[in-house]
């Protein structure tokens, strides 16, 4: 079977709530210690606890600190990205749309402990994409020359980065495939199965939690509300998922992943 639906899913992109793990759980208990009126010490040591992070030095950890600040944005409001900080997600969820001048298409969530406008960190601010709350989110905003003089001394940060750039760009590669090969039937079953392995928990035990309301998953993937109720409910007259509000329990995995990968069969 073609696992590339599948290549989305993981801790920098894909999961709009990040993986649950145990590393992953403590990183967040810790980075929600950021608040706006935290201390240089209690920041320095949630900005530690992150995986980006590992292995930076406390000194470094330190600076960064001292040039970081928390941001809070209301639901629906932009969280505006001129490339002169890189934005960490403490609470909340924000929704990263491509703009022209006809219409906003969202690509990808971002959730507590991912990060939003690395791209503009590392080149000139762009304005042809958006970024906004889907609900009231926290961010801890590291100012980018801080940032980029930290990282100039850490090459495995650099890796770091560059891996979730290169899982940024795959994400978006594989959403225009899926938006232009795919039926929408296709695209929801692969979102489904998507989210069931961000959450070791939820995979194993077979259910999954929608990580926002209907209508922002539709958009997510191009299709209206109402189409997606209908594949939804066709989805458990089939007997393959039961569906109770956001809840979502698997039942037929096997049938999911053959309607996920359809049009490859």
């Amino acid at each position: 079977m073609d696992l590339k639906a599948f290549r989305p899913c993981g801790p920098d992109i894909g999961c709009p709530r990040g993986v649950r793990s145990a590393t992953s759980l403590a990183a967040l208990a810790s980075l929600r210690a950021c608040r706006q009126r935290a201390t240089v010490e209690a920041t320095a040591q949630c900005i530690g606890a992150l995986p980006l992070m590992k292995g930076v030095s406390p000194s470094d950890l330190h600076l960064l600190a001292l040039s970081a600040r928390v941001h809070r944005v209301e639901r629906g409001a932009p969280a505006v990205m001129t490339g002169q900080h890189l934005a960490i997600v403490v609470s909340g969820l924000l929704q990263v749309s491509v703009a022209d001048a006809d219409r906003r298409q969202p690509v990808y969530l971002v959730g507590p402990g991912q990060l939003c406008g690395e791209q503009d960190v590392l080149r000139a601010a762009r304005h042809d994409h958006a970024v906004e709350a889907v609900e009231r989110s926290d961010v801890l905003l590291i100012r980018a020359e801080a940032f980029l003089s930290v990282a100039q001394r850490s090459p495995a940060l650099m890796r770091r980065l560059a891996r979730i750039l290169s899982a940024r760009i795959l994400h978006v590669t594989d959403t225009i495939e899926m938006m232009t090969r795919r039926s929408a039937s296709e695209r929801v079953a692969a979102f489904l199965l998507c989210l069931s392995r961000c959450d070791a928990v939820a995979h194993k035990m077979g259910y999954l939690v929608l990580p926002v309301r209907k209508r922002i998953v539709a958009a997510l993937l191009d299709v209206s509300s109402e189409s997606l109720s209908r594949i939804l409910s066709r989805f458990q007259a089939l007997g393959m998922i039961e569906q109770s509000g956001l809840m979502v329990r698997v039942l037929d995995r096997e049938g999911l992943e053959r309607q996920a990968f359809a049009a490859a069969a």
